[in-house]
């Protein structure tokens, strides 16, 4: 691979990790390397990628390959994201016991949206960007369910965490879990990822998705200084 695009590679990969909140060894885990000392190699232009590498990333962050080498300017194309729409939801986890997981929808307490389900109303509702979002986030949930079977335990507060209505009644149900701390809420999505990401589809498959399309602020947006 041409030096130059390795360089380009390393700085995309950088902005992606840094506009997702993710750390080197999450990073790492996510698109399939071994160690994170392998990922900082890659981050630092010191490695190139391998091909598997490459795909794995444009997967998981439903970002254009040329994206990531820089050979074009928009990380996000409408063929592209649709493809990896296709098959994502219902999302099914295979647990290390065997067992398929139905993770979204949830319960009754996380559903899919109507509007989301339809191709051509998700075009007009959903911006790439925010599509993209929930891509990764579905991606994310897999993967911390799929390796962390105990905090499946933090799903007893999933439905406090949805509430509309943040009152004093709602958060006291959470409190205990961290001391009667008085940002029940707050702390909790803190301390758990899978809460985190539930939280973050509700908002993109709620809130945003009321603006218009270019008025939409994706969760992590990896344009925002571009």
């Amino acid at each position: 691979m041409n030096y130059t695009y390795i360089t380009l590679f390393a700085k995309n990969l950088k902005k992606l990790r840094i506009a997702h909140n993710l750390n080197g060894e999450l990073m790492s885990k996510l698109i399939g390397m071994n160690s994170k000392g392998s990922f900082s190699k890659l981050e630092n232009a010191k490695n190139q990628p391998s091909f598997q590498t490459l795909i794995n990333v444009a997967k998981v962050f439903a970002v254009d390959l040329d994206w990531l080498v820089g050979r074009i300017d928009k990380p996000y194309q409408e063929e592209l994201i649709e493809s990896e729409e296709r098959d994502l939801f219902p999302l099914i986890t295979q647990m290390p016991d065997g067992y398929a997981l139905e993770i979204v929808p949830y319960n009754q307490v996380v559903s899919i949206p109507k509007d989301y389900t339809d191709l051509n109303s998700r075009r007009q509702t959903y911006s790439l960007p925010l599509r993209a979002n929930i891509i990764y986030l579905a991606h994310l949930l897999s993967y911390l369910i799929k390796t962390n079977p105990d905090t499946l335990d933090y799903l007893q507060y999933l439905p406090n965490i949805l509430v509309k209505d943040s009152s004093t009644k709602n958060d006291s149900l959470m409190r205990p879990l961290f001391s009667q701390t008085p940002m029940g809420k707050r702390e909790l999505l803190k301390h758990s990822p899978i809460l985190y990401c539930y939280y973050s589809l509700d908002r993109l498959w709620g809130n945003e998705k009321e603006k218009p399309l270019e008025q939409q602020i994706p969760i992590f947006d990896i344009l925002k200084n571009e």
